[in-house]
């Protein structure tokens, strides 16, 4: 059954700022989430959106989390970092405007084609190859406020 708040543009927008605001949270505590995926974002009664399930060091890999895992994490098996919870970050938020599951590369490129272009450039960004250059959660929630 679809929730219908979850049709409307501007409540994903902001559920998209409500999760990067909890990481914003974490990541200024020096914390990092490390099990970023939508089965890990919770709603309470109000729609507000809360992260469960936060790992601190590592974690074994499970097949329902591999899609939500940033590329360096998969294959070179390095430590999650802030700059992971940010490319998890961006697969959820890409589920939420795409009302569907993404699991490969091909499907974030097509799926980032429909979203208007100022937050395709946000989530897009979380995408990078290079975790350096993906954006913070203060840029992000800076360029969620002008959409």
């Amino acid at each position: 059954k679809k929730d219908p708040y979850l049709e409307n543009f501007e409540n994903k927008i902001n559920i998209a700022h409500e999760i990067i605001t909890g990481l914003k949270i974490l990541h200024d505590q020096q914390r990092i989430h490390g099990n970023l995926k939508s089965s890990n974002v919770l709603f309470d009664e109000f729609h507000h959106s809360k992260l469960s399930d936060l790992i601190y060091l590592y974690s074994q890999s499970n097949g329902d989390s591999n899609c939500y895992m940033a590329p360096e994490i998969l294959a070179e098996n390095k430590q999650y970092s802030n700059k992971s919870d940010i490319y998890s970050y961006g697969v959820i938020v890409l589920e939420l405007f795409a009302n569907r599951k993404i699991i490969t590369k091909e499907k974030i490129n097509e799926a980032c084609k429909k979203l208007p272009e100022n937050l395709n450039s946000v989530i897009f960004d979380c995408f990078s190859s290079d975790p350096s250059q993906r954006p913070d959660s203060n840029d992000i929630l800076r360029r969620l406020e002008k959409i």
